[in-house]
């Protein structure tokens, strides 16, 4: 990822608990429930892609190579 990106990534979620630690809980509840759905997906998407990698390196190594 381009530091850039991550920057904003990064000055986004300060914003979104700034926003929750002020009172403003209707907006900031929010934006925290989606930060927390989107870190979900995302640890999701590692773990399919881990079992995903392990099973295809498995079927690899049961090919016989001339």
């Amino acid at each position: 990822m381009p530091p850039s990106i991550l920057h904003y990534l990064i000055t986004s979620l300060r914003v979104r608990f700034a926003a929750v630690r002020s009172g403003e809980l209707d907006r900031g509840a929010l934006s925290l429930e989606w930060v927390v759905i989107a870190f979900g997906l995302v640890a999701a998407a590692v773990l399919v892609g881990t079992f995903v990698k392990g099973y295809i390196d498995k079927q690899d190594a049961k090919i016989a190579t001339p």
